[in-house]
């Protein structure tokens, strides 16, 4: 996955991020983490640790915070 924020003022948001995958909505398995910090244009590349099948991405903050994403590519 590929996450990717261009607003240089909003680049520290991308901290303390999870990436998951799902087969179903209710139910997700980690792929990743990106811990920051982000600071200006960030491309963030995140494989994940082993093979995970799924229907569903989601990119979430550990801390319920504001998240800012432009961009998000899934690449099987």
């Amino acid at each position: 996955m590929v996450t990717h924020d261009s607003y240089p003022v909003l680049g520290d948001r991308l901290n303390g991020i999870i990436y998951e995958v799902g087969t179903v909505p209710d139910s997700w398995e980690e792929c990743g983490r990106f811990l920051g910090p982000g600071g200006g244009v960030v491309n963030i590349t995140t494989t994940c640790n082993r093979t995970m099948y799924g229907r569903f991405v989601r990119i979430r903050k550990i801390v319920r915070n504001v998240l800012s994403l432009c961009e998000v590519y899934v690449y099987s």
